[in-house]
């Protein structure tokens, strides 16, 4: 089970399913959510035998590894906006910025703040209106994505 391996090591990591036509946002897995984490990597329950497939932290749903894309790893660092805002607290992206289609509201479901800035990287966002709490107020201040994601590497 040589593929078996080779899927394993992608434990831990964020997916996305492919989408069925090149530049089309994906379908949401069972949770409603465009990423899952994989959880383990199992023989598919409903397909031939010998395919293989991921299973997810968030629904516990199987996928075919095929049909799933591995998402790069991205570390997320706000000191950018504490540097201007010290002591304030990140609430969610507003809105966020694509080039040719301009300003975007905020339509992510109930997701993690490290996931609305996920998406909007696989969305291909250049910039995040970010609403923030600060002394008391909620504010929204604009960054590069470039500034708030300090890696992003994906798995070899």
């Amino acid at each position: 089970m040589e593929k078996l391996d080779f899927y394993k090591r992608y434990i831990g990591l964020p997916v996305c399913k492919k989408s069925s036509k090149f530049g089309n946002v994906p379908k949401p897995f069972k949770s409603g959510k465009k990423i899952n984490t994989i959880k383990e990597v199992v023989e598919h329950p409903f397909l031939f035998s010998n395919i293989l497939a991921f299973k997810f932290k968030e629904d516990d749903t199987a996928v075919a590894c095929s049909g799933c894309r591995i998402l790069p790893y991205i570390e997320i660092d706000f000191s950018a906006v504490e540097r201007l805002y010290p002591y304030c607290t990140v609430i969610r992206v507003a809105e966020y910025f694509i080039p040719a289609m301009g300003w975007i509201k905020n339509d992510f479901p109930d997701i993690s703040l490290d996931e609305q800035i996920r998406d909007c990287i696989f969305q291909h966002a250049e910039k995040v209106s970010l609403e923030i709490e600060h002394e008391g107020e909620i504010k929204t201040t604009d960054y590069k994505i470039s500034e708030i994601v300090t890696k992003s590497t994906f798995v070899s």
